[in-house]
This record gives C-alpha cells, sequence and structure tokens, in this order.
C-alpha cells in the first residue's frame, strides 16, 4: 500500500520497536482500459516491522538507522506477494520526515521478482495549510534491480476539513498517483477518514472515491477502503 509511509523512528527513550500494518480494498471500478492495460494501485494489505539500531551523528545532526522486514499481498487478481528487509536511514524528521533505504525484495509468487532496490520515500505530516484545512501526504521513488532496472513512483496528497474538535474525522479529497515501466495512473476524488478509538494505536479508516482522471491502469474509477494502523 503505497499509501503509507513507515511510522515515525523512535527517539531516545521511546521504544526501539515500530510498526505498521494496512488493508487496502478496491473495487474493479469503471472507465474504459487499454487492452492488456497494467494494475496499479489495486486492493492489497502489508504489515512492516522496524528495529531502530543505531543513530548517525553529523555535527549536531542525528539520523536513525533501522531495519525492518515487510510483506504485503495482493488481493486482486493476480494475486502477487511479496516479502522485504532493508535497512533505511531518516535524515529528516518532524513535519516533513524523508528516509532513504536499500531492500531486497523476496517474491512469494513465482509472478514476483527477486530483486534489490533503492528508495527515497518523504512525507507531509498533518499541517495547517488554508485556515483549519490540514495538507497530509507521502510521495516515494526508487529503482528496482541491478542489471534490469525498473523506475517507480507513487504518491497521495489530501487536504481535510475536520469536522469535530479532536480532528479525529476530516473531511476533504485526495489526489493520488504512481508510475511503474508501461503503466500510470492519477486519481482524483472527495474522502472522510476518522480515527478509530481503539486504544492508543487508534488505527485510521478512510473512505474515498478514487476518480481516475489520467493513465490506463486497472483498476478503473471507484470507491476504495484504507484501514491501517502504526504501533
Amino acid at each position: 500500500m503505497p499509501a503509507l509511509l513507515p511510522p515515525p523512528a523512535a527517539s531516545e527513550g521511546e521504544p526501539r520497536w515500530s510498526g505498521s500494518a494496512w488493508l487496502f480494498w478496491r473495487g474493479k471500478g469503471s472507465g474504459a482500459a487499454l487492452n492488456g492495460a497494467g494494475q496499479l494501485g489495486a486492493a492489497q494489505a502489508g504489515v512492516r516491522i522496524d528495529r531502530r539500531i543505531a543513530r548517525l551523528s553529523i555535527g549536531k545532526h542525528s539520523m536513525p538507522v533501522a531495519v525492518y522486514g515487510r510483506m504485503s499481498a495482493a488481493l486482486d487478481t493476480p494475486h502477487q506477494s511479496e516479502a522485504a528487509l532493508g535497512i533505511a536511514v531518516q535524515p529528516f524528521s518532524g513535519r516533513a520526515p524523508l528516509r532513504l533505504g536499500i531492500e531486497r525484495r523476496i517474491a512469494l509468487e513465482q509472478s514476483g521478482r527477486n530483486a534489490f532496490a533503492l528508495i527515497a520515500a518523504g512525507g507531509l505530516n498533518p499541517t495547517r495549510v488554508f485556515g483549519p484545512v490540514v495538507a497530509e501526504g507521502y510521495a516515494q521513488a526508487g529503482v528496482v534491480g541491478l542489471s534490469r532496472q525498473d523506475l517507480f513512483a507513487d504518491g497521495r496528497l489530501t487536504f481535510g476539513l475536520p469536522l469535530d474538535r479532536a480532528e479525529r474525522t476530516r473531511l476533504g479529497f485526495s489526489l493520488s498517483g504512481g508510475a511503474q515501466p508501461n503503466v500510470a495512473r492519477l486519481d482524483i476524488g472527495p474522502m472522510i477518514e476518522t480515527r478509530l478509538p481503539l486504544g492508543a494505536t487508534s488505527p485510521r479508516l478512510v473512505l474515498e472515491w478514487r476518480q481516475r482522471i489520467a493513465g490506463q491502469a486497472r483498476p478503473g474509477s471507484g470507491p476504495s477502503v484504507t484501514l491501517a494502523s502504526d504501533f
């Protein structure tokens, strides 16, 4: 689920372990697609576990270093599943975090690919931009493979208006997209998201309509549901 950055790296005094899990459902949707068009942004589920192992210090600047493991699986045909083991450094944190990492991807299906990948992932934590309107988003890009190099990129940006004093629920719209070799898409649409009162993790539930406005990737336009949590 490209929709989510890894949880923030723990600071001194905080647990060294952290993780995230997500479930993203999206129907087959409507709208024309070219014959043989690839699939991008379809339903999937995954989990990631991080373990902070060190801090790199450059002057007064400290950068957390973590190892991580990840598993993800597509929920639609073709049912591609993969695992990954990697190491990442976080040069910047705060409102606009940035992570740089290298990982080994391990195919769990015959149609998958075993390869190394280099990734740069950044984000925008909830930030007021126009009065009460809150912006939030992420973007990542990288390359998979050493001998056969495939570039990829994806991202998501939302603007939401809080509906309650605690700002647990926001109503607004999202812009999301991605690109891989021979397939790309850009979606826009309304969304409502809320933090569920389920303990300290407060899982996030997001309901959206994703209207494909560029690209021919499957699935077409339609509703989506995301349930995600950091822990």
